[in-house]
């Protein structure tokens, strides 16, 4: 066991984390590739495409719940996590998108006049 261990490390940096990578890339092109499969309908299911559309809120809202002593008491951490998610998606991220939508749309190359 003392082997396995002092060599851990050597292997891990170099190709663990490369493999690791492959290996989602791989999953991740058969579920595009294979919608109809088990995992592109799962991958599709629509409780899984809405946690993908909050998903920046949940990264930055995590570290609030997460991290901070009297908010990170599980299971009530999580639900405030996906509040202020959807909450931050609708507040800020909708209407964010519905700016540039206008701004693209004002200023766009083929609306410029010549």
């Amino acid at each position: 066991m003392q082997g396995f261990l002092s060599v851990k490390g050597t292997w891990a940096l170099p190709f663990g984390i490369t493999l690791e990578g492959l290996s989602c890339a791989v999953i991740l092109i058969y579920a595009v590739a294979n919608p109809t499969s088990i995992l592109g309908r799962i991958l599709n299911n629509r409780v899984i495409v809405h946690i993908g559309m909050i998903s920046y809120g949940i990264y930055l809202w995590q570290q609030l719940f997460v991290f901070s002593e009297p908010l990170s008491q599980f299971p009530l951490n999580t639900v405030f996590i996906l509040i202020c998610a959807e909450l931050s998606y609708f507040l800020v991220e909708k209407p964010s998108y519905w700016l540039r939508d206008i701004v693209l749309r004002r200023f766009s190359p083929r609306n410029a006049s010549v």
